[in-house]
């Protein structure tokens, strides 16, 4: 499985579910790459506004503001 959140510096929503993620992450084994939405202009217009949103094989799988339950129920769903 590839993990792919989609973030930009200094964003608090972004470091949250980062932190919210990290341990089912964790329980699977697998890391996440971090992709900055400003670096890539297909990536600004696909996500840009979205952010934080995180992708699973190409498939968005959590974005904006998760509650806790939200992550666990879509991990489970994996």
């Amino acid at each position: 499985m590839e993990f792919i959140l989609y973030t930009k510096t200094r964003c608090p929503l972004c470091n949250r579910l980062d932190d919210l993620i990290q341990p089912h992450l964790a329980r699977i084994g697998v890391s996440v790459q971090k992709r900055d939405v400003l670096a890539n202009e297909h990536w600004r217009e696909s996500y840009g506004d979205r952010i934080p949103v995180l992708t699973c094989d190409g498939r968005v799988l959590l974005e904006g503001r998760p509650e806790a339950a939200e992550v666990v129920r879509a991990f489970a769903a994996l």
